[in-house]
């Protein structure tokens, strides 16, 4: 969870961040806990451990470099992630956890250029 809140960290206002997170961790969750109630309340304070955890450990950093050699290779366009995408983005997060069946697939379709994986972009072209 740390690699991951650190890549919506540098890529996402912190606002959009948690609205992702939350998408996120109920569509991981949901089935396995009856009353999300606690785990929602409890969220920003994980959020907040994890961007810590990825501070120490320089994670942030390195995710802060890759994500402006993206744009310095134009592959990106400059600026965060719209808040639009907040859908678009928790559903990629929960195909890449393998979660709600999305296992079964190894691509991973999407309308948004906000949400980019080398290894299927080179399957596509």
């Amino acid at each position: 969870m740390t690699l991951v809140t650190s890549a919506l960290d540098v890529t996402l206002q912190l606002s959009v961040m948690k609205q992702v997170m939350q998408l996120f961790i109920k569509a991981l969750f949901e089935e396995q806990i009856g009353d999300m109630d606690y785990l929602q309340r409890k969220l920003p304070q994980h959020i907040q451990g994890w961007i810590s955890a990825a501070v120490v450990r320089n994670i942030s950093k390195k995710a802060r470099i890759q994500w402006n050699s993206l744009l310095q290779a134009g592959v990106r366009l400059p600026g965060d992630i719209p808040r639009g995408e907040v859908g678009a983005v928790a559903c990629f997060l929960v195909w890449i956890a393998g979660a709600e069946g999305s296992q079964h697939s190894k691509r991973f379709d999407t309308t948004s250029s906000d949400i980019y994986s080398p290894c299927h972009r080179s399957a596509i072209d």
